[in-house]
């Protein structure tokens, strides 16, 4: 936790969690063939940068499942987004469950069991999104143990899924600069594509292993659709709270509206004034402005092309003049 909220390091930009470990984490661990934590929890001292972290060493109360491919400040980023998140308000002195500083891995163990008793005990799972248009998470077979474990948990607890600024920031990028009329369709097949089936592990038995309990679990049906109810309620809630700040974006505004129409969750006009009465009826809410949007798409086709007219026109008078008065300039006397 310390590590997460002190660090600001611009050069996490550059650097994988793998590098994190191979770099850092082993470099200070293995004489004593430990993890950070219990180096920490010992009283030992492996880096300035844990200075003091020994009195926060304590019972995890979020489980953290991302993947080593991905850069490290996306994790940081994720997780500050988490400290401060509404949903996570309840959860005091929070104290993240991260492999590469938990768990030991110089000494042979049953690391099924091991993630399926952390996991159960802390009964919290955030799942990092990176990037949110392709989840390396459903790449990597163990992170898919690690879902399959919160779904399996007794009592089952729902997983959390995060997306750092960044990832926002990349999605209002495609909002604003993609002018092609497809963007709803091409942001929902990238979802609709999410197959973790395909997911892979370093050794070929633990992806076997993973994937043989999963299917006779829940299956990988369930988790895909976990994630993409998840990923489609995170970017619409996103795009509808952008709608309004984008008064000069026709484009961005007809992608944004269609985006929400394409799956219902316009429950009301965002481009509608707070005072004045919303419909009820939310079928013909979206059937209505999904018309408009046809309509302003059209009208801006129209004003586009008489724009295009306009200068065509004026290009065609100015040249004319410009001849005429090179006609005079020359003209014998």
């Amino acid at each position: 936790h310390r590590l997460v909220r002190d660090t600001d390091n611009r050069a996490l930009t550059s650097i994988t969690t793998g590098d994190i470990w191979r770099d850092y984490v082993v470099p200070l661990t293995h004489n004593g063939c430990n993890s950070v934590v219990e180096m920490l929890s010992k009283g030992e001292q492996p880096h300035e940068i844990f200075n003091g972290g020994a009195t926060e060493v304590g019972h995890a109360n979020i489980f953290v499942t991302h993947t080593w491919g991905g850069t490290f400040d996306e994790l940081y980023l994720t997780l500050r987004r988490v400290e401060s998140h509404p949903d996570f308000a309840d959860v005091k002195n929070k104290r993240y469950w991260i492999d590469i500083f938990t768990v030991n891995q110089y000494h042979e163990h049953n690391f099924y069991g091991t993630l399926q008793t952390a996991i159960g005990a802390i009964r919290r799972t955030v799942c990092v999104l990176w990037p949110w248009k392709d989840p390396r998470v459903l790449k990597r077979s163990w992170c898919l143990w690690e879902l399959f474990c919160s779904m399996e948990a007794e009592p089952p607890f729902d997983v959390d899924f995060f997306m750092s600024q960044k990832q926002e920031r990349a999605l209002q990028k495609d909002l604003f600069d993609d002018l092609n009329d497809s963007f709803s369709n091409r942001v929902w097949r990238q979802i609709s594509n999410i197959d973790s089936e395909k997911a892979i592990a370093t050794y070929d038995k633990d992806r076997d292993y993973i994937k043989q309990r999963i299917e006779a679990g829940p299956g990988f049906d369930a988790i895909n659709e976990q994630v993409r109810s998840c990923l489609k309620n995170l970017v619409s809630q996103l795009v509808y709270d952008l709608v309004p700040m984008l008064k000069g974006k026709n484009k961005a505004q007809i992608n944004a509206v269609r985006l929400l129409k394409d799956i219902g969750r316009l429950e009301k006009d965002p481009f509608q004034s707070s005072n004045e009465p919303k419909t009820s009826d939310k079928g013909l809410e979206l059937e209505e402005l999904g018309q408009a949007c046809e309509n302003l798409l059209a009208a801006i086709k129209k004003v586009k092309r008489r724009e295009f007219i306009r200068k065509q026109k004026q290009a065609s008078i100015a040249r004319y003049r410009t001849k005429k008065q090179e006609r005079r300039r020359f003209k014998p006397k």
